[in-house]
């Protein structure tokens, strides 16, 4: 969004790297509010989003496109520290490692988890039902 169009909208002020990197600091409390404030302000966006789709003219009024680039901005500011906050904890350094898991491997691995839940299913990967 060009914001020379608009002289009177103040841009959001964007986190710095320093702020960024403190988020490490954050207890799991304020973890815990960052990551509400951001589905959130996720909620508030797509709900704009669907304003804009359902505006009855066929060009979307400027002020709701501005509020919804500006949510985008913060969003994307709160993950960032949420992302430096998760590298202080070993099991979500593990997780974000891990690429892929729960989307292309889950067809070819679903049916084996789900084997114990399914009478017959584990019969077909040879092992015993219980």
């Amino acid at each position: 969004m060009d914001t020379n169009t608009q002289p009177d909208a103040v841009p959001v002020k964007r986190m710095t790297r320093v702020l960024v990197k403190t988020a490490a600091t954050l207890g799991r409390s304020d973890a815990r509010y960052l990551v509400n404030a951001y589905y959130a302000m996720q909620r508030q966006r797509e709900s704009a989003e669907a304003q804009l789709r359902r505006a009855s003219d066929s060009r979307p009024h400027e002020v709701i496109a501005w509020v919804i680039e500006q949510d985008r901005i913060v969003e994307k500011q709160i993950k960032r520290a949420l992302d430096e906050w998760s590298d202080t904890i070993s099991a979500a350094r593990w997780a974000k490692s891990i690429i892929g898991v729960g989307c292309r491997w889950r067809r070819k691995t679903g049916p084996f988890w789900r084997g114990g839940n399914r009478p017959g299913c584990g019969l077909r990967f040879g092992l015993q039902q219980a």
